[in-house]
């Protein structure tokens, strides 16, 4: 999974993290897959743009198959100082298609 934020300088992070379970994300220290472009907050916002290959061949990374792919969106109400605190029920599902073979 990807977790991005911006700080308070304006200044883009992104890390390449993975979960089991109902647990904090820990840092993926195998490879490094998801990359943050660019970045900005407005008005309580936040958009991240990224990338990261459909499948990355690392263990702790799903690859996206063509057809449906579950999404998950979920955002804490801080910056992560040093690490990341847990959205509560702030989190949302998407089931769509992200690529057709």
């Amino acid at each position: 999974m990807g977790i991005g934020w911006i700080d308070a300088s304006g200044q883009l992070h992104f890390e390449d993290r993975y979960a089991v379970g109902f647990t904090t994300p820990n840092k993926d220290s195998t490879t490094q897959d998801w990359f943050g472009l660019q970045g900005r907050e407005e008005n309580n916002w936040t958009a991240i743009q990224f990338k990261r290959a459909l499948d990355t061949k690392d263990s702790m990374d799903y690859p996206i198959l063509p057809g449906i792919n579950i999404l998950l969106f979920a955002y804490g109400l801080v910056d992560p100082n040093p690490d990341i605190t847990y959205h509560e029920s702030r989190r949302v599902t998407h089931r769509l298609p992200l690529w057709k073979a």
